[in-house]
């Protein structure tokens, strides 16, 4: 049923425009003195600043970077999962999955998208590497390739001109994805395509350097790699959450990191630490991350977020946002899935293609 269901939401979709502002607006820059001391002066919960990461990036370099772009009714393929009243009334008032599953080194793990809108493919991809190794209580370390998402699953979007999280699951469900790490990584199929860089500035990575192609899609492995490429694919079911946020922190307790979806302003690219919430400046897209935790800070409630712009932004790279209204729509998509295994040793399933 489920391939019957993709194929009609892929005879409709349509990208949705990705900003709202003028050829003018988008060569200024991405952050001002203005926008932080604006921010820093209102009654925010976060602390703006410069973030070396986008020193002196231009609004159309952020714009590129918020890939994810909601395909027709995409999330109408996913089954929701409900837990039971029961379940979800037991919850701390705080979890964070790194500290929960020190055994499992993908979850804090940033990766980084560099100058290719892969955001979409970056979070799925992290989620996916997350549960593998919780479900196998750390025996299994399996890392999930973003590249093989971004170049192959067609059906998720443009790679690097955006995609579909949420369809990156369902692709899981059906072909299944190979390993990936960082660029550069010898020890999987298909490694990220590009390094990791900084915009614009002389510091710890390289400058990023312009707008990246998505890479062809080549269903084989890096030479020196052993496993064939099919034999290398591991597979998942795929599912989504309510918007209701104790269910959400039911499944992140439970099962692992989801992938969430979410609007940006302007006002974010300045986060430095605190709980974020939207205060000032346009529409710029959307983007895509990894909720892995939640909490409280100075009595606002907080989801804590891994990003894919390297440490070199927000909070070394993760970022709080305010939890259980619903802001800027981080609770309104939430996907995510279970790998499955082939036997009590956590060997995960493949799909011969």
């Amino acid at each position: 049923m489920i391939h019957k269901k993709l194929f009609a939401v892929f005879c409709i979709f349509a990208f949705a425009s990705s900003h709202l502002l003028t050829e003018e607006e988008l060569d200024q820059p991405a952050i001002t003195q203005e926008l932080i001391q604006t921010i820093n002066s209102s009654n925010a919960s976060f602390i703006a600043g410069e973030n070396s990461k986008f020193a002196f990036a231009t609004k159309r370099d952020i714009v590129r970077l918020l890939g994810r772009k909601l395909q027709g009714n995409s999330f109408d393929l996913l089954e929701t999962k409900t837990y039971s009243l029961d379940k979800i009334n037991d919850l701390p008032d705080s979890f964070n999955l790194i500290e929960a599953y020190p055994d499992c080194p993908s979850i804090g793990h940033l990766l980084d998208q560099s100058s290719c809108g892969s955001c979409w493919a970056n979070a799925a991809s992290g989620v996916m590497s997350d549960r593998i190794c919780i479900k196998s209580n750390g025996s299994n370390k399996k890392i999930i390739s973003a590249a093989d998402i971004m170049s192959c699953c067609k059906t998720c979007g443009n790679g690097c001109d955006g995609g579909d999280e949420a369809l990156a699951f369902v692709q899981w469900s059906i072909t299944g994805w190979v390993s990936g790490g960082d660029f550069g990584d010898k020890n999987t199929c298909k490694p990220y395509s590009f390094p990791k860089c900084d915009h614009h500035v002389v510091g710890k990575y390289p400058p990023c350097s312009g707008d990246y192609p998505t890479p062809e899609c080549k269903k084989e492995c890096q030479s020196g790699y052993e496993t064939p490429y099919s034999q290398d694919k591991s597979r998942g079911t795929a599912y989504k959450i309510s918007k209701d946020e104790k269910q959400i922190r039911t499944e992140i307790q439970k099962n692992g990191s989801v992938t969430a979806a979410f609007h940006v302003y302007e006002d974010f690219m300045s986060y430095k630490y605190g709980v974020y919430h939207h205060v000032s400046g346009k529409y710029l897209g959307d983007h895509a991350v990894r909720i892995i935790g939640w909490g409280i800070e100075n009595g606002i409630a907080y989801w804590l977020v891994a990003n894919s712009w390297n440490e070199d932004w927000g909070d070394k790279g993760f970022f709080k946002i305010k939890r259980g209204s619903n802001e800027v729509g981080i609770e309104a998509y939430i996907a995510t899935g279970s790998p499955l295994f082939n036997n009590e040793n956590s060997e995960l399933k493949f799909l011969e293609n």
